[in-house]
């Protein structure tokens, strides 16, 4: 096996050209059909990474009438959320923008103010510190926690920022605690902040919801169980909306994002195709110039299996570069959806790019388009004829065809040979009158000066008029 694969790449430098369009071709291919898997990969198959997460639902409210988007519930439908027995858990909260740090120095980062132990709902537990208490949501404190990264990138990872002031909005605020690294639900908060009591019983108070269901409670259920729950107090078209409740993955991912990844994936699967298709053609073009080395090898006792795993360690060399090229485009392919399209401001854990599993995908994609545009010339050059190309000799065999490789259909040998229309006519009688009075070869009857009619006829005569002649 190891000396098939020498073979193969001596082979693909012996035709750069063909190998660099075989190459190109399926990195274009490959790179667009890994792109858009690696999007899915993010979007629709990976997991928020919180236990149970199953469990796990957003509340928001629509239009009881069509789809107007998903937006926010009044706050005071909060309380009567636990009277319907669907969740253990349940918390509001208000997504907003903060100005951090002083006078000198103000960066403008994203948080929530929320209205209960959000980490302990979602399964996790602060870094440093403590979560609020129900007298600092009560009153409205003026505490915060602050995710990981803001810890890390304001104060230098120091265990004694706890206790110490963060200026928020102009206001101090101290911090009790430090989010786990890699938590920052909702969106990418940096900064949270307690939402006071009064905020919650105001009839302008609009929040967002996360909860935990029951255990054996199902999303559907607690979809239903929120019909008679009023997402607004307003009167009008503000009061025609109704509390859903969602599985927090779905909350979490846009449907463009989702429907613009699996449009990407379908396209470049069906590109891919066709192009697996026209090199397939190539490649069985490719392989005429080397009929005498296939008729050798059988001649010397190389069974068809044995050409065909070496002509197809060639393409997989082939596509295995192909395949390569196409991984390393992904990321840049990546790149540019999220930067066209935007990424999805629901979850700080997706990290869209080129992971083990998008790997094994390229993988597996580059074998498959290995057998789509190899095997099938492969199993067609294996059927060499080997007593008709040895008997040609090394110049004809050079100039063969592609159709000449397999030698059961002489017609099909060479099209041309029956557009016999194709020759001027006037010298149509002169070929047929030398062919039919003269034995050999002999010069064709001119019709004239400059005549393309100088050629000899090397048409060879029946056995039975050799013989009457003789």
């Amino acid at each position: 096996m190891l000396q098939d694969f020498r073979y193969a790449f001596r082979q693909a430098v012996r035709q750069p050209g063909l190998s660099i369009v075989i190459v190109i071709t399926l990195a274009v291919g490959v790179g667009a059909a890994t792109t858009a898997f690696s999007l899915l990969n993010t979007l629709a198959l990976r997991q928020p990474p919180y236990p149970e997460v199953d469990r796990l639902a957003a509340l928001h409210s629509t239009a009881a009438r069509g789809d107007q988007g998903r937006g926010p519930f009044a706050a005071t439908a909060l309380a009567e959320l636990p009277g319907t027995g669907m969740f253990d858990a349940l918390v509001g909260y208000t997504p907003r923008g903060f100005n951090a740090g002083g006078e000198a120095s103000v960066v403008r980062i994203s948080g929530a103010e929320i209205s209960g132990d959000l980490l302990g709902l979602l399964g996790a537990r602060p870094g440093m510190g403590r979560t609020f208490t129900s007298e600092e949501h009560t009153e409205g404190a003026d505490v915060a926690i602050v995710s990981h990264a803001l810890w890390t990138r304001l104060f230098d990872s120091d265990a004694n920022a706890l206790g110490s002031t963060i200026r928020l909005d102009g206001r101090p605020h101290a911090i009790v605690g430090v989010a786990p690294a890699g938590f920052g639900y909702p969106g990418a908060s940096d900064v949270w902040v307690p939402l006071p009591g009064a905020a919650l019983s105001s009839p302008e108070g609009q929040v967002w919801g996360i909860g935990r269901l029951r255990s054996g409670v199902t999303v559907p259920q607690a979809d239903a169980a929120m019909s008679g729950i009023s997402s607004s107090s307003g009167t009008g078209a503000d009061a025609a909306r109704v509390i859903r409740v969602t599985s927090l993955h779905e909350s979490l991912i846009s449907g463009k994002h989702q429907a613009a990844a699996t449009a990407l994936l379908l396209a470049s699967g069906l590109v891919l195709l066709v192009a697996c298709v026209n090199l397939a053609g190539l490649v069985l073009a490719s392989m005429s110039a080397r009929r005498q080395e296939l008729a050798l090898r059988a001649a010397i006792g190389a069974g068809r299996g044995r050409m065909i795993r070496l002509l197809m360690t060639e393409s997989l060399v082939l596509s295995g570069a192909g395949g390569l090229l196409g991984a390393l485009g992904a990321q840049w392919g990546v790149d540019l959806f999220v930067a066209v399209l935007g990424a999805p401001t629901g979850a700080a854990w997706m990290e869209f790019g080129v992971d083990g599993a998008v790997l094994l995908f390229a993988i597996g994609l580059s074998i498959a388009t290995t057998v789509v545009f190899g095997l099938a010339p492969a199993i067609r050059a294996s059927r060499v004829d080997i007593r008709g190309v040895l008997q040609e000799g090394p110049d004809r065999a050079r100039a063969g065809r592609a159709t000449d490789i397999g030698g059961r259909w002489p017609w099909r040998r060479s099209p041309s040979r029956w557009l016999w229309w194709r020759r001027p006519l006037p010298s149509l009688p002169a070929r047929w009158g030398s062919n039919a009075f003269q034995p050999g070869s002999i010069p064709r009857a001119s019709s004239g000066p400059g005549s393309a009619c100088q050629e000899r006829s090397t048409r060879p005569l029946p056995v039975a008029w050799h013989s009457s002649i003789a």
